[in-house]
């Protein structure tokens, strides 16, 4: 199986206008309907945040579950910047191979809460 890095937001257009697109780890575009290789075919959206939105797969859907450790610096985060910050930048899509069908990963951020000794394994 060949690796193909996550897809990402990218900002896009002058700064005074600027627009957001979906590229993933292979260089495709998402369109709305599916991926393209050429940039001009890619859906803009006006706010990153419509970006993250995007349910780049379509039809049934599994759901699993993991345990999240997030470990900082001891004193550099209260449990409320970390929300706030992981809340706004701590989303991911996840894609297989070079095709549209993706894993999107959401952590409910607003319950994490401080644990002493927590196993990592």
């Amino acid at each position: 199986m060949e690796y193909v890095p996550p897809a990402s937001i990218r900002q896009v257009c002058d700064p005074r206008w600027r627009r957001f697109l979906i590229r993933d780890g292979g260089g495709h575009f998402w369109t709305g309907r599916g991926w393209s290789h050429a940039e001009a075919d890619a859906m803009l959206f006006i706010r990153e945040s419509d970006a993250l939105r995007v349910r780049i797969h379509d039809g049934d859907t599994e759901t699993f579950r993991a345990k999240v450790v997030v470990s900082v610096e001891k004193g550099a985060w209260t449990v409320e910047e970390l929300i706030a910050y992981l809340s706004r930048w701590g989303r991911f899509i996840l894609l297989k191979n070079q095709e549209a069908r993706a894993v999107r990963v959401t952590i409910h951020w607003a319950g994490l809460e401080e644990a002493d000794g927590i196993d990592c394994g």
